[in-house]
Formats: structure tokens, C-alpha cells, sequence
């Protein structure tokens, strides 16, 4: 499934030098119950600690679901089914002014749940043991699910890719900052950027005070 997400609905932007991911929500936006979840079974790409390119012994992790329209009880149920240990789970909602052709004002409360903690490479396997499926079951609902994992580190972002079996679709560098987008054959949601459907996102930066890597699925959402 691809989407193309509004910017101005989500208020966020991808900051990477000329490198802008634009969005456009799709038509279906209707909301159903969340289900009992199970690991869909397909190959997926590691995340950084495992894939033995950083130096680094811990990450920072980051998920977000991101729903258009407002349900209660959908959304309260995936909150029950979320992972409680070691992690921090909050909710915001934001009322969303949608400009029609008629010049019509549509209001309606968009809801993010965003989650973080610190994992190690252990933990990481525990991640990917129920993250795919909850972005899909998201998907379903209506919604889209984001990963962002940020380690103290640099890495290779072409190994990376190769390494997983990604295919490489935009490339940029700026000063000493790299970024790869590609596309990877799995159950994570798929982006319009530009031309390309794309759904990881790798950068790698260098700067007086160190280095650092992101791993975004499917693209970066906060500031790097």
C-alpha cells in the first residue's frame, strides 16, 4: 500500500538539506477495531545495532501511529496492546481545519500515539517481533505507523543498504551528511517521494560533536 501524506495535516517536517518527502493522505479513512496481532512472515530489514556496521551498544527508538480522524475505542485498543516495559507512550490530539473545494472549513481531531526507549541489540528482535504487524493493523485502520531509531555512531549507509537487499532510490549529500531512501520488500508502508516509492530512509552524519546515524521506516519525521 502506498500513501501520500499532507504536510499540512501532519505538521511535520522532513529536514535533510533539498531532501523534502511530501504526503498525501489517501480516500479510506474509515477506522476499524484492532484485532489479536501476529508477526506477518516476511523478510525484513535489521536495525542498526543488529546489523553489526555501528560501533554502538544502544539506541534510542522511537514509533509513532498517526491516525487522520479520531476514534476512541480503535485507538484505545491498540494503547491495550502496546509493549509497557521500558517504554514511554503518549497520546496527542489535534484539531485539523480541512479547506474544501467549496471553500468549506472540515473540522475533525487528528490523534498520535508516540512511543520511545532506549533498546539494545537484544531488544531489538523483541521490536521487530510485533512493530511490522502493528503498522499494518495501523494501515488498516486508517492510520500510518513510524519507526525512528538513532544510534551514537556513523555507518556506511551503502552497506547498510546492501547488506538488507534494499533498493536505493534518491541519494543525497550534503556536507558531511549522508542520505539514502529506498525501497524494501516487506511489510512496512510504503511513501510517494517524488517518483519514487519509497520506504526506509538511512542517514549518517558527521560534526565536531560526533557522530550520528538514523534509521527512519518510511521516512524521517523529526529534525536530524
Amino acid at each position: 500500500m502506498t500513501f501520500r501524506l499532507n504536510r499540512s495535516i501532519l505538521g511535520m517536517v522532513i529536514i535533510i538539506s533539498a531532501m523534502v518527502l511530501s504526503y498525501k493522505v489517501g480516500s479510506n479513512n474509515s477506522i476499524h477495531l484492532f484485532t489479536s496481532i501476529e508477526s506477518p512472515i516476511q523478510k525484513q530489514p535489521k536495525l542498526l545495532l543488529s546489523s553489526g556496521l555501528t560501533g554502538a551498544s544502544e539506541a534510542e527508538l522511537r514509533v509513532t501511529f498517526w491516525f487522520e480522524q479520531e476514534n476512541e475505542e480503535a485507538y484505545v485498543n491498540l494503547l491495550n496492546q502496546l509493549p509497557q516495559n521500558g517504554w514511554e507512550w503518549r497520546t496527542v490530539k489535534k484539531e485539523v481545519i480541512n479547506q474544501t473545494e467549496q471553500n468549506q472549513s472540515d473540522k475533525y481531531q487528528a490523534i498520535t500515539i508516540h512511543g520511545y526507549r532506549l533498546i539494545n541489540k537484544n531488544e531489538e528482535a523483541e521490536v521487530l517481533s510485533w512493530y511490522p504487524a502493528f503498522s499494518q493493523q495501523v494501515q488498516q485502520a486508517g492510520g500510518i505507523a513510524y519507526l525512528d531509531e538513532r544510534v551514537s555512531s556513523g555507518m556506511d549507509v551503502e552497506a547498510y543498504f546492501s547488506q538488507n537487499n534494499i533498493t536505493p532510490k534518491q541519494w543525497i549529500i550534503s556536507g558531511k551528511t549522508s542520505s539514502l531512501a529506498g525501497y524494501s520488500a516487506g511489510p512496512f508502508t510504503t511513501i510517494q517521494a517524488g517518483r519514487d516509492k519509497v520506504n526506509i530512509q538511512l542517514l549518517s552524519r558527521s560534526s565536531t560533536r560526533g557522530e550520528n546515524t538514523v534509521l527512519a521506516i518510511p521516512a524521517l519525521l523529526e529534525e536530524f
